[in-house]
Formats: structure tokens, sequence, C-alpha cells
């Protein structure tokens, strides 16, 4: 079935009109940074934001993806979880897409067959969106529209604190979830990497809406975000749509907050052990690693997890990996920009 409502000319697309693209000095100004390099292509608008384009014609898809660079290592006591929470209220609504107008994204991209979705991590916050080429246009003034024009109510944020709770009680009944959380709030007494990225239950429940839209505020800019397109698409073409619909974002008008605590050296071996009803006994070890700027990132191959069945009670210290007895899992270090851990 085709769908009008986004083949129609120039003058009836909702993310096209006229009147919503009055200051494009800063498209003006994007410039060319490097490339192309294994394919890759790297610009800089005006405002900040960096572009890399990445053309590829064996398929006629294309994909999006906004990267902010801000996790739950731009937390604190008291804002814990709230990286995590944004990505939910992302989806919500914007100014000129949301569910009073009958356009909110979730029925924009169900109903072209968009397959979309985003994550939060320590260090990133990501947005994605994989459409057929011809959409590439709605995807750019989506990500466009709630990198800067958000509508956070309360009403949204108390709906998607329960299912944000939901989440967080699922991960507290997964044992890698468990073990992982416990153990880089071992290895990390004082820099942010200690907290989980889901965060704490009571800040969760109770953030104020002020300070959700403080954050946002303070980092959903465009020179704190990394556009990425890929796929089935000509560069000059791809180019324009993004200046028209990101270029006349403003940048952010204070310096976004760097982070700047240091993990101190950690003085011996810390161990930490959870009791829990059941019969799985596991094992995790976690090393220190280097961070990916710098110095040439260090690779740790082989962390081991092991993990037994119940039958006999067995002290960890003595399994060993045998058929059945155990198993291991291999691993290697993040690249992140501070110093991290192999963990799992």
């Amino acid at each position: 079935m085709t769908n009008t409502l986004f083949r129609n000319p120039e003058k009836t697309r909702p993310w096209s009109r006229s009147g919503d693209y009055k200051d494009m000095s800063n498209a003006k100004k994007t410039r060319f940074v490097r490339g192309p390099i294994n394919g890759i292509s790297e610009f800089k608008l005006g405002n900040g934001l960096k572009v890399l384009l990445v053309p590829d014609h064996s398929a006629a898809v294309v994909t999006t993806m906004v990267i902010y660079k801000v996790g739950s290592r731009n937390e604190g006591p008291g804002n814990t979880g709230s990286a995590h929470f944004f990505e939910h209220l992302m989806f919500k609504g914007s100014r000129r897409f949301h569910e009073g107008k009958g356009n909110n994204l979730d029925a924009l991209l169900k109903q072209i067959g968009a397959d979309y979705n985003a994550y939060t991590w320590n260090d990133e916050t990501v947005y994605h969106e994989m459409v057929s080429s011809e959409y590439l246009e709605l995807c750019l003034a989506l990500e466009a529209d709630r990198m800067r024009h958000l509508r956070v109510t309360r009403e949204d944020r108390d709906s998607e604190m329960t299912v944000v709770r939901n989440e967080m009680e699922q991960g507290e009944n997964h044992p890698s979830q468990v073990m992982s959380k416990k153990l880089w709030a071992a290895a990390f007494t004082q820099h942010p990497y200690h907290h989980d990225t889901i965060g704490s239950r009571t800040e969760v429940e109770n953030v104020p809406l002020a300070n959700m839209k403080a954050f946002y505020d303070l980092y959903y800019w465009p020179n704190n975000a990394t556009l990425v397109v890929a796929g089935d698409f000509e560069t000059a073409e791809a180019l324009a749509k993004i200046e028209k619909h990101f270029g006349r974002l403003p940048r952010s008008p204070h310096k976004i907050p760097r982070v700047y605590t240091v993990e101190p050296v950690q003085e011996g071996e810390n161990r930490f052990e959870i009791r829990r009803a059941g019969n799985l006994y596991r094992l995790s070890l976690g090393y220190h690693g280097p961070r990916a700027t710098g110095s040439r990132q260090q690779q740790l191959p082989f962390q081991p997890t092991l993990q037994a069945p119940g039958g006999r009670r067995h002290r960890l210290q003595h399994l060993r990996l045998y058929p059945g007895h155990g198993r291991s899992r291999p691993d290697h270090t993040r690249h992140r920009p501070d110093p991290g851990s192999l963990s799992g």
C-alpha cells in the first residue's frame, strides 16, 4: 500500500514546512573534514554537529544514527539513571511530532516499516532507524526536532518511570547483570563508572521534572552529538537534507561539562560475594584497563566467567573448566574516554 503522506510534493510533507527553517546560518558553515576513508566521509556543521556519511548502494535502505556524548558517566548522586530515563522520554514526542498531532514518532516509523530503537551506556546514548532509502529525510526531521524540541511532560515522565522501574526489576533477577553491576561498583569507588546505567531506584522514582529538563538542556545539543548516515543515498543530496534539518539548530550556549574525576589507583584486590536463593554459582573477574585515547588501546582478550550448576556445593576457588562443570566466555576491553574495566 502506498502512503501518500510521505510521497507528496515538498510543500505537503509534514517535515518540510517552509516556516520552520528561517535560520540557516549554521548550514552555510558546513565544512568537509576528511575522507573518504574506508568509504566514510566526515563533515562538521556550523553548530558543531559531526556528520559521518557512508554511502552503500547494495540495497535500497538507509540507516540514520545519532550518538550523544552523554551516558551514566555524566551522572552523579541524585540524578543517576537520567541518561537512560531520557532515552525513553525521547520517544514520547517533540514540538512537531507528537500524539496530539497524530504524527508521533512511533506511529510514523511503524507506518513505513522502520526498524528503530535506542540504547544508553556508560559513555553514550544512541538513537537509530533503518528505513527504505526514500524515507531518509523523515528520519532526519524526526531526529533534528527531538534534539532540541522534546516535549517533556509530567504525564510522560510518570508513565515512563514505571517502565524504567520494571526494566530495573528484571535486571535484578538476571544473575549476570547483578554480577556486572556489583563488579563495576567494586572496581570504581570514585569515578561515575561506579553506578549502573539504569540508576538508583529511589532516584529514578523521585527525580523532579525540572531536573530532567535541566539534564536535557545540558547535554542534548548538536555540538555534543554525531550523526551517522549509511546506506543508499547520494552524498551531496544527503548533506543538503542534513543541513536543512540540523543546520538551523543552535549551538549550546554553554560549554558541555566534562568529566574530570580520576579513579585512584587500586591498592590490592577487591572482592565481593552475593548470596541469593538458588543453585547457580557464578564467578566473574575484572581488570582495570586503559582509556581509548592516548597510548595504544591494550587488548585484554580473556575474561573468565565461571558458572556451575547445583547438585553439589562447590567452593568457587576450586572450580575447574571441565566439561559440564563450568564455562568460560572471552571478552575484551571496550573503548572508553576514561580508563575502564574488563568485566562481564
